[in-house]
């Protein structure tokens, strides 16, 4: 009979702040920071197996007085997982990784709360699989911002009459 022991770990955190100014008609600006690690590890008379899961992500929301909201989330995601022998070490019988990142931006009047869950004006996405990029999606997008306020995103960095107003 064959015994197995299992030890899992699971930790979820968002940290989450928030500024207010009337500089250019801003309501507030949000950060968020989730993160998700997710561990587990089994093992039995004969072989050692490892999975792990990483989430993180970065995300700025901006609202203006008027109902505006634009903002950018920046996430990715990994799996990975590997299996060998006790008696052997050079036995590997299962390795494997996949990710996902993602950078989308988004800008609507009248829209939910968060940025990620709204339609991207634009979206920038990166695959990749036992260490090795599988696939990359571009969509260049459609973004328009308000002129008369002056606002543009440049990465993480959002700017107001070209004068950078707040960098992550």
């Amino acid at each position: 009979e064959e015994e197995e022991e299992e030890e899992s770990s699971r930790d979820a955190i968002t940290a989450t702040t928030s500024k207010s100014s009337s500089k250019s008609s801003i309501r507030s600006i949000t950060f968020e920071y989730p993160y998700l690690v997710d561990s587990t590890e089994t093992q039995d008379n004969t072989t050692f197996n490892i999975i792990g899961n990483v989430s993180y992500a970065r995300a700025m929301d901006v609202q203006l007085n008027k109902g505006y909201r634009l903002g950018w989330t920046n996430a990715i995601e990994a799996y990975a997982e590997y299996n060998r022998s006790l008696s052997n070490h050079t036995d590997i019988n299962r390795q494997l990784g996949k990710s996902l990142e993602a950078f989308r931006v988004v800008n609507a009047a009248a829209a939910p709360p968060r940025a990620s869950s709204r339609s991207p004006c634009f979206s920038n996405e990166l695959r990749a699989e036992d260490g090795y990029l599988v696939k990359r999606t571009d969509h260049p997008g459609t973004c328009r911002f308000p002129r008369k306020h002056g606002y543009r995103l440049n990465g993480h960095e959002l700017y107001i009459n070209e004068k950078l107003w707040c960098s992550e």
